[in-house]
């Protein structure tokens, strides 16, 4: 059983939208999130569009520190 039946509706925190996980996100990224904002998103029921943006941003900030890597090398032994 869910533990948020318990819960009063008007008690229950609203659902986010993307943009706000995205800003939550975005803040864990970071490091510096508000405790009210992090209050809001611990309450949440639904992490799962949490883990979804959480993954992309992460697999998106590899990908394009492998390309800085690989352009800065390249430009370094263009030099030699």
């Amino acid at each position: 059983m869910d533990d948020s039946s318990n819960i009063p509706p008007n008690k229950r925190p609203r659902k986010s939208n993307i943009w706000q996980v995205l800003q939550s996100v975005l803040a864990a990224f970071f490091g510096v999130q508000s405790k009210s904002k992090f209050d809001h998103d611990a309450g949440q029921t639904d992490y799962k569009a949490y883990l979804i943006v959480g993954l992309i941003m992460t697999i998106l900030f590899v990908v394009s520190l492998s390309y800085f890597v690989r352009w800065l090398v390249a430009d370094i032994s263009a030099d030699l």
